[in-house]
């Protein structure tokens, strides 16, 4: 009977010894945490919510930064540190301006486009000159984007190119086509922005 009392007082001390280790790895585990959000610290959203940003990567939870700007630079309404809008950023099937998904749809040069980069412009690099259109794509001021007194001058080269959608990028005027085709583009003389 003396073992049967020693082994039930044995099993009932190594219980014991697992629950305080238990209970003590429970208590650092919640000091670390503890200390973990006090070094990230707290940002109040100016709607009320706070969001806790992670200690390492400076990530809230959606992925923002504690200036509002995601991993790629830009903030929940599309536009990066410059404040210069991009439509690569939320665009569906067709946007408001009438372009459709570049992912369905990519950026192209034409010919004639090719030949406008090459006299009015001084490139020669296909390469460049497509990036030259995708950033006017992505960054290029619309009708919708411009003072009224000049979004008249849009409209006028929007009726002489017809079915077309006129962009303003760097004091050159990019016009394209509703799939993402670049027709042709010129300097800009008259329209300010």
């Amino acid at each position: 009977m003396d073992y049967f009392v020693y082994s039930a007082l044995l099993v009932v001390i190594v219980l014991f010894v697992l629950l305080l280790t238990v209970l003590i790895s429970f208590c650092r585990k919640t000091k670390k945490d503890a200390k973990r959000s006090k070094q990230s610290g707290t940002v109040r959203k100016s709607i009320g919510k706070e969001k806790t940003l992670s200690g390492t990567s400076g990530f809230d939870k959606f992925g923002y930064d504690l200036e509002g700007f995601n991993r790629e630079g830009y903030n929940r309404l599309g536009r990066n540190r410059k404040n210069q809008y991009n439509r690569l950023f939320d665009t569906t099937s067709q946007d408001a301006e009438g372009f459709y998904n570049p992912n369905y749809y990519p950026i192209f040069v034409t010919p004639h486009a090719e030949k406008r980069f090459r006299e009015r412009l001084d490139i020669a690099d296909y390469r460049k000159m497509r990036m030259l259109a995708l950033d006017a794509y992505r960054f290029g001021k619309s009708k919708r984007q411009i003072k009224k007194t000049s979004a008249y001058l849009v409209e006028e080269i929007e009726e002489k190119y017809d079915n077309s959608i006129v962009l303003i990028h760097r004091n050159v005027i990019y016009i394209f086509t509703p799939d993402n085709v670049l027709k042709t583009l010129y300097k800009n003389d008259k329209i300010t922005l």
